[in-house]
């Protein structure tokens, strides 16, 4: 069991749906778009307002919505920055993803408002 099961003992886990963007070629015009079935869904902790503000640099801070963090080992496919989330029917996009001292153990990924 990861670090953030353990933490969270799954009693404030929420689930979230990452879509990365794929490039679609129709007519020799390339388009992005987020395709029906998320890439990733995955038991997360989700921190909003204030609470994810503190965990992020002050440069970011205006853009924050929310904090997400999540096992490492449950990160098995890679999230694109500006990928879409949706957390309890509210999408957000990622801003960065950030394995936390690269110590493949949390991974903490601040969202802003889709």
């Amino acid at each position: 069991m990861g670090y953030i099961k353990e933490m969270s003992d799954n009693n404030f886990l929420v689930k979230a749906e990452f879509y990365n963007k794929t490039n679609t070629v129709t007519g020799g015009k390339v388009t992005s778009v987020f395709l029906e079935d998320p890439d990733l869904t995955v038991d997360v902790l989700f921190w909003i307002g204030a609470k994810a503000e503190r965990m992020v640099s002050e440069k970011l801070r205006p853009e924050v919505a929310g904090l997400i963090s999540m096992d490492y080992d449950d990160y098995k496919v890679a999230i694109n920055e500006n990928a879409k989330v949706v957390i309890g029917g509210t999408t957000y996009s990622v801003i960065y993803v950030d394995n936390i001292a690269n110590q493949n153990a949390v991974v903490q990924i601040p969202v802003k408002r889709f």
